[in-house]
């Protein structure tokens, strides 16, 4: 039986298959590995260096914000907050 999902899980799962989505993509990367902080930020570092002509700042507040609310403790993509991975596919998006 199917069951219906909210609004904030349906972004969630979005957000998740993009970010995954993302990491198959990088070299040397196992299928099901768990992704960690180290992870992430080595998927963010061409779109920075990619957007070098944009507002520093800007880039620098989403830099952070990821940073921020990264929870150290439950390392891995699947455990972080919705926030966080709002912020990090929106970041994958730009």
């Amino acid at each position: 039986m199917a069951t219906a999902k909210a609004r904030s899980q349906l972004c969630r799962l979005s957000d998740l298959s993009l970010i995954r989505s993302e990491l198959a993509k990088m070299p040397d990367r196992r299928a099901n590995q768990n992704a960690r902080l180290i992870d992430i930020a080595t998927l963010c570092i061409p779109r920075v260096r990619a957007r070098l002509g944009s507002d520093c700042h800007a880039v620098r507040a989403e830099i952070l914000t990821i940073a921020a609310e990264w929870d150290l403790r439950r390392d891995q993509l699947e455990d972080q907050s919705d926030e966080c991975i709002a912020a990090i596919a929106a970041m994958l998006r730009r």
